[in-house]
């Protein structure tokens, strides 16, 4: 596990990019599924930001993406695992309650931190209190 707080350089130019395009669900994209809605990928949106994750890891994302989550009190989200060999999350929105599982132990939510995990480790979020939004990358 690796874990890296105030990980972004300008995490609100990331924020405001997030207002300005659309999300998809689960069927805009193949052999996934998921809660909520993502962004395109954007890896040649956010060069820097695959640079950065590269440079401080020493894994590259092949997939970066935007993904958000609406206040889903009673919805209790599922464990699994992910397609590539390692994954990760930057938090942008969210507060306590909207962090990550990885093998039954908690990241808790903080905001600007970058969690990252081998991707065939059981995870899930932690769920949903409030709004959340998660820059979310997978390496292969």
């Amino acid at each position: 596990m690796i874990v890296i707080r105030n990980f972004l350089d300008d995490p609100d130019e990331v924020l405001d990019f997030s207002e300005t395009i659309p999300y998809y669900d689960y069927t805009k994209f193949s052999s996934v599924r998921f809660k909520g809605l993502r962004s395109e990928n954007l890896c040649d949106i956010f060069p820097e930001i695959i640079e950065k994750i590269k440079e401080e890891t020493d894994y590259e994302p092949e997939q970066l993406y935007l993904h958000k989550h609406e206040n889903l009190k009673d919805f209790k989200p599922v464990p699994h695992t992910d397609e590539s060999t390692t994954s990760g999350v930057i938090y942008l929105k969210g507060s306590k309650g909207c962090g990550t599982i990885v093998e039954n132990r908690l990241q808790e939510y903080e905001f600007n931190k970058l969690i990252m995990y081998d991707a065939d480790l059981l995870h899930q979020p932690e769920g949903f209190p409030e709004d959340r939004l998660v820059m979310t990358f997978f390496c292969k």
